[in-house]
């Protein structure tokens, strides 16, 4: 997706990012069962002080349940910026913060359920990133990626669908000579084939090899800025089972300087097995049909 410079009018935006500041890696913002579907999309930031596309969603068949905007950068801490969703101006955010070194990042998350009405372009603009506190980037704080998460209705789903959104900002590989691991869990899921999303930001591919995991099986990897300048999502098959299942990634332990990452976002959608005793059920229903057609015939 093309990124291109805020129109000057955008300066006289509402300031933004002023409320809900604390350390925090990645936690459960939203879980919900149903007939749900879940759609990610996301764009790089390019790493700029000012950052404006679309985001496209192609799977929202029914009408929204739940739907976040993010934003990442460095440094912003409390100086505002300013931005719209689909032209309407953004306003009270959550915001998260990993204030490991090299420098301070912050994950801003909107609720912008009311401005989701189904397929389609969704804009998004950025303006006004102030100089933050770290001598590491002295001409301003730097938007490093914008994605968006929609929970929405699906009459096509299976019955107790589950989908869970984890997110925040945990920074990954921040000693940068040294392999680390981070690890999530998802809490209260149930048995079923999984579709995990997973947004990270300030990643590149100077460093390669990068692994996630899941319940220590790799299901994908590396993190080499698939969407643009420094910014990754991956879209990845699992099998969860009953209870806490945990998402992890790894930096590559066979560079000299494993890749600096910010994760951001974690969702994931479980369609659930069949619970046994409704298979049974259906099991010698079956047979039972077979066997009232088989004395009919002997009769």
């Amino acid at each position: 997706m093309l990124i291109r410079p805020v129109a000057a009018a955008l300066a006289s935006l509402v300031p933004l990012i002023a409320v809900s500041s604390a350390n925090s890696s990645i936690i459960q913002s939203f879980q919900m069962s149903g007939q749900l579907g879940l759609e990610v999309a996301a764009a790089a930031g390019g790493n700029l002080h000012t950052a404006s596309g679309s985001l496209t969603l192609n799977n929202v068949v029914a009408g929204p349940v739940k739907a976040f905007l993010y934003a990442t950068d460095f440094q912003s801490g409390g100086n505002p910026y300013t931005g719209t969703f689909n032209g309407a101006p953004l306003v009270a955010p959550v915001t998260s913060s990993d204030t490991t070194l090299p420098g301070i990042s912050y994950t801003h998350r909107w609720d912008v359920t009311p401005f989701i009405a189904g397929p389609g372009s969704y804009s998004y603009s950025f303006t006004g990133l102030a100089p933050g506190a770290n001598p590491n980037f002295p001409s301003g704080s730097l938007l490093s990626g914008v994605a968006l998460a929609v929970v929405y209705n699906d009459p096509g789903a299976s019955v107790g669908t589950l989908v869970t959104i984890m997110d925040g900002s945990q920074q990954l590989g921040e000693g940068m000579t040294i392999s680390e691991t981070e690890t999530i869990n998802f809490t209260n899921l149930v048995a079923g084939l999984t579709t995990i999303h997973s947004f990270t930001v300030f990643d590149d591919n100077a460093e390669s090899g990068e692994v996630v995991s899941y319940n220590g099986s790799t299901i994908g990897g590396p993190i080499d800025q698939s969407l643009g300048l420094n910014a990754t999502l991956l879209t990845m098959s699992a099998t969860s089972m009953a209870g806490t299942n945990a998402l992890s990634l790894t930096t590559d332990p066979a560079t000299p300087n494993v890749d600096h990452m910010v994760w951001a976002l974690a969702a994931s959608i479980v369609n659930p097995v069949p619970e046994p005793s409704a298979f049974a059920l259906a099991v010698l229903g079956l047979l039972a049909a077979g066997l009232c057609q088989w004395r009919h015939r002997q009769a």
